[in-house]
């Protein structure tokens, strides 16, 4: 848990790296020390002060930005225009249509294609597209992380590694530990983590293989988003690509 704290330190320097400041109730032998008694009294606390603690808070932050972009913003920074441009479709329809269809893109929305599916090729296509615009998004978080100081801190966290595994090690190592003590009863104040969990943000994210259920093996890499994306529909007509026409 305290990877970071050398053999030999001070009591008081584990109690500080405590998920929790209420956590750092203790005892010498004489004292009794009780942090911010009148909230961990009250069953409310602040987050530590740990390197852990403050690169999840920053990192959770940073992504939070990066979900609430446009998607039309983020697809251009991805340089999917060009790569439309490249594969000769110029229907504009169609790619107005491809970014349409992605909203929220942390949460699992039921308009996605689902296993199993009815056009292998398109639908796991769609999903790959999902899949690449999370890593982006996780990928630019990341980086700010460096900016904010913690580029000699990465030792606590195996890195680098893909995005999207780097995501999920925060959120099922560190972010399900602050979930915990909310199940508890204990209330985090300072830290969102409700607004987090309503836009998907402490969700661990699937790789490709794992949103098609396996699926992905039947869809050559240079195929994705491109090839069989042709009358694109959901089962209520909403999810459309059509107009594939060179």
């Amino acid at each position: 848990m305290h990877r970071h704290l050398q053999p030999g330190c001070l009591p008081q320097e584990v109690i500080s790296d405590f998920d929790l400041v209420c956590c750092g109730c203790s005892f010498d032998g004489t004292t009794f020390r009780i942090p911010n008694p009148d909230m961990t009294f009250t069953g409310k606390t602040y987050l530590g002060n740990s390197k852990d603690v403050a690169i999840t808070r920053s990192y959770l932050a940073n992504l939070a930005q990066e979900a609430k972009r446009d998607v039309h913003e983020i697809a251009i920074e991805m340089g999917l225009p060009e790569r439309f441009k490249s594969q000769h479709l110029h229907k504009k329809s169609l790619y107005s249509s491809l970014i349409g269809c992605i909203h929220e893109l942390f949460l699992n929305s039921d308009k996605w294609p689902v296993f199993p599916f009815r056009f292998p090729e398109r639908d796991i296509s769609f999903l790959k597209l999902v899949f690449d615009m999370r890593c982006h998004l996780i990928s630019n978080a990341i980086e700010k992380l460096s900016t904010q100081g913690f580029h000699n801190d990465f030792i606590l966290i195996p890195y680098p590694c893909k995005p999207h595994l780097f995501h999920n090690m925060i959120v099922g190592y560190y972010v399900s530990r602050y979930m915990k003590y909310l199940s508890r009863g204990v209330s985090i104040v300072g830290f969102d983590l409700k607004g987090y969990q309503d836009i998907g943000l402490l969700q661990e994210v699937e790789d490709i293989w794992e949103l098609s259920k396996g699926m992905s093996e039947l869809v050559a890499y240079e195929n994705y988003y491109f090839s069989g994306l042709n009358n694109v529909t959901s089962d209520d007509g909403d999810m459309s690509i059509s107009d594939m026409s060179t």
